[in-house]
């Protein structure tokens, strides 16, 4: 009698058991977007921080105590000296405008659209990648729907030496 009341109850936790590894799944199955999308967009991010760590934020350029236009674009500053802050070439843009992602000026100065002031970006140096540029306006682009809050600011060694090795 005993042996029987141990298998129900063996049988009574391991149905428990299972119902709730069941639910686990699924729940992690249907998981809301905003987790995923909040992962592609920090992903994005460091890659385009990578980008910046390789072809902007050189010495003489955008890194340091005084970059040009003020615009510093070294790995844990470029967040906060691009996203909704006027270019000081076109007053009337923003640097990275978050609401109007086509309208950011630092994609425009990168891809040498008409209207820009000065020359494209680089300067001095081989024009980004479309893979690149396609990059950092897909970044842009990904900002529209979340908060600066919730963007991070990783930048993983090993993505920036793969852009240089690509080079």
């Amino acid at each position: 009698m005993r042996t029987k009341k141990v298998t129900i109850l063996f049988v009574f936790i391991a149905i428990i058991g299972s119902a709730f590894l069941i639910d686990h799944r699924l729940q992690a199955q249907t998981a809301s977007p905003d987790t995923t999308s909040d992962s592609t967009k920090v992903k994005m991010q460091s890659q385009v921080s990578a980008i910046f760590k390789a072809d902007c934020s050189l010495a003489g350029c955008h890194r340091g105590a005084y970059p040009k236009k003020n615009l510093n674009l070294e790995s844990e500053k470029f967040l906060k000296s691009v996203l909704n802050v006027t270019s000081q070439e076109i007053g009337t843009l923003k640097l990275v405008d978050a609401q109007n992602p086509e309208k950011s000026y630092l994609l425009m100065k990168i891809r040498k659209d008409k209207g820009i002031k000065g020359s494209r970006m680089p300067d001095g140096a081989p024009p980004l990648k479309k893979e690149e540029i396609k990059t950092i306006g897909d970044w842009i682009s990904s900002l529209k729907e979340s908060s600066p809050e919730k963007v991070k600011n990783p930048t993983s060694p090993d993505t920036v030496k793969n852009i240089k090795n690509n080079r």
